[in-house]
């Protein structure tokens, strides 16, 4: 038997076709469009997370450039204040120990086995200035070039008088003293003088050489 479709359902079964089909193609497109904004926001996130990593490198590039520019400024700071502790100690001096009345000693020494130093004692026109008792450490560096700053005071200008008086051991640990005396000139300018502790081949005794220097 044969089915009789009327016009009217056939124009209902095309309605519902179309309708089908549109919803079909809606769905299709509203999942395109989810799966290109999923890209989208992907997208996006990357670039965000890209711009992040770049702003704390360039946070990290602006934090050691600051670090570095205090540390420049903080040496720059230091060496003022050294040239300034400098430029003070030399004003001191000026001002303690001008040169128009500044006397100044020192100790050297080139002895090997006929003199080992003990202690020092010095005199300036019969007055005790100074005096200085030396440890192991001191002598041998002593013995190995080094100079020391014994005394610096003021005297008044005219004729003067300095003694020196060092005591020791000989090459057998026997007590021994060597001395010496020095006249000298004080004018306006400073006086230096050096007192060299010497051995002598010739006795085989240590002597002690003065010595002014010229400035």
């Amino acid at each position: 038997m044969k089915t009789t479709i009327s016009s009217g359902c056939r124009i209902a079964l095309a309605f519902l076709f179309v309708v089908f089909v549109i919803g079909q193609a809606s769905a299709n497109s509203q999942k395109e469009a989810g799966q290109m904004s999923k890209k989208s926001n992907a997208s996006q996130q990357s670039v965000s997370l890209k711009e992040s990593g770049s702003n704390d490198t360039n946070a990290n590039d602006t934090n050691s450039n600051d670090t570095s520019a205090i540390a420049n400024e903080l040496a720059s700071i230091k060496q003022q204040v050294l040239k300034l502790n400098r430029d003070l100690f030399i004003l001191e001096e000026d001002l303690l120990f001008p040169a128009s009345s500044q006397v100044s000693v020192f100790v050297s020494v080139d002895i090997g086995k006929f003199f080992s130093l003990d202690s020092v004692e010095l005199k300036i026109d019969g007055k005790n200035v100074a005096g200085f008792l030396y440890t192991e450490r001191q002598r041998k560096a002593l013995e190995q070039g080094g100079i020391q700053g014994l005394y610096q005071g003021n005297i008044k200008k005219g004729e003067h008088e300095l003694t020196a008086i060092f005591t020791g051991f000989d090459n057998e640990q026997r007590p021994i003293k060597r001395a010496a005396n020095y006249q000298f000139s004080k004018d306006d300018e400073a006086v230096m003088i050096e007192l060299k502790l010497e051995d002598r081949t010739n006795n085989y005794r240590a002597q002690v050489v003065v010595e002014e220097w010229l400035l």
